[in-house]
């Protein structure tokens, strides 16, 4: 009988987890270019954090809605005024001159949330 209070336990841990985890969300233009597909930037969240939040989704794109680039973010280090970001452009390993970027980002705190997101990916 144990086995089966824990895991009727965990599940309820991470229902009420998941009602508060969003703790903030922003977008952010910087400026970046790149010598090759990928770069790092460091995003400031400009907003005061509780605590250093445990997950940070990211995606960037283009600030020109006319540009036809895509790029996969990769959440490098996150701290407590800022995380790091590895921006890679999708279709051309080449690199890019300055171009403004926007960057979509939501931050979590939550102790579930990471383990509920990694299964999605």
């Amino acid at each position: 009988m144990k086995c089966i209070w824990f895991v009727l336990l965990v599940e309820v841990m991470s229902v009420v987890d998941s009602h508060r985890p969003l703790t903030g969300r922003g977008s952010i233009e910087q400026y970046l270019t790149s010598k090759n597909a990928k770069t790092m930037a460091e995003i400031p969240y400009r907003m005061c954090m509780p605590k250093v939040p445990d997950y940070v989704h990211a995606t960037a794109r283009p600030s020109n809605p006319s540009l036809p680039d895509m790029f996969n973010v990769t959440v490098l280090e996150i701290k407590r005024g800022t995380f790091v970001v590895e921006i890679e452009m999708v279709e051309q390993a080449t690199g890019w001159d300055r171009m403004l970027i926007t960057v979509d980002w939501s931050s979590y705190i939550g102790t579930n949330v990471k383990l509920l997101h990694h299964h999605h990916e």
